[in-house]
C-alpha cells in the first residue's frame, strides 16, 4: 500500500493487536490484549517534508481497518481520513486540495497464478489526488539548475504513475504459510515494539 501521512512513520514493524471499539462498534482501536487480534504492518517511508510523508506499508494480517488503525496507533494518521485521521489536518486538505477521502492506496499485490505456476505481480498507477500531494511532498527538480517542475514528484514516474524505485518493504515476518499465525515468533516480541532499529518517527506540533 502507499499512503501519505501527517508526520513521519519511520521504518519500522508495528505489531499491535486490533480489535473493534466498545464506543464505537463501526470503528476498531488497539487492544493489549483479548479482545485484540493479532496485527502486523510493516513500514517504509519514502519522502517527508517536515509536516507530510509518503509511505510504504506491507500488511501480514488482513485486519479491519489496520493500516488506519496502526498508523493512528503511532500517531501519523492517514491524511484524509475522518474516521482515524487529523480533523485539522484534514481540513486543510480539504481547502488546498478539495479531498475528501483517506489518502491510502492499494499499489501491489503478489501472487503464483493458479493455472500456470508463474508469480505475479500486480502495480496500479497512484491516483491523480495522490499524485498532486506528492509533486508537493517530494517534488521533482531539473538537473540542470536544481528548478522544481511543477506537478511532477521524484518518487513517480510521469508517464505511467508508478513509484520509480523498488517496493520492497523490509520487516520480520511473523507469519507461517497459508497465513497461519506462528505463534513461536509471535511471543518472542513485545506487542508494538520496533522490531527494526530505525527511525522513531516524527509528530509535528502543529
Amino acid at each position: 500500500y502507499v499512503a501519505l501521512c501527517v508526520g513521519h512513520p519511520g521504518h519500522t514493524t508495528i505489531a499491535e493487536p486490533i480489535g473493534r471499539s466498545h464506543k464505537n462498534r463501526q470503528l476498531m482501536c488497539v487492544y493489549d490484549g483479548p479482545p485484540g487480534k493479532p496485527a502486523v504492518t510493516h513500514v517504509r517511508t519514502l519522502a517527508f517534508d517536515g509536516r507530510l510523508s509518503a509511505g510504504l506499508l506491507r500488511i501480514e494480517t488482513g485486519r479491519t481497518h489496520q493500516i488506519r488503525v496502526h498508523l493512528k496507533e503511532r500517531r501519523t494518521p492517514v491524511l484524509g481520513d475522518e474516521a482515524y485521521g487529523s480533523s485539522d489536518w484534514n481540513r486543510r486538505l480539504l481547502r488546498s486540495d478539495s479531498i475528501r477521502r483517506p489518502l491510502l492506496h492499494a499499489y501491489q499485490t503478489q501472487f503464483t497464478h493458479p493455472f500456470t505456476g508463474r508469480p505475479l505481480t500486480l502495480r496500479a498507477p497512484i491516483p491523480p489526488d495522490m499524485a498532486a500531494l506528492l509533486a508537493k511532498i517530494a517534488p521533482q527538480t531539473d538537473k540542470s539548475d536544481n528548478s522544481v517542475i511543477p506537478g511532477e514528484s521524484a518518487l513517480l514516474d510521469p508517464l505511467t504513475g508508478l513509484l520509480r524505485g523498488s517496493c520492497h518493504v523490509p520487516g520480520r515476518d511473523l507469519h507461517g504459510e497459508g497465513g497461519q499465525q506462528a505463534e513461536e515468533e509471535w511471543d518472542e516480541i513485545d506487542e508494538g515494539e520496533d522490531i527494526l532499529e530505525v527511525s522513531k518517527g516524527f509528530v509535528p506540533m502543529d
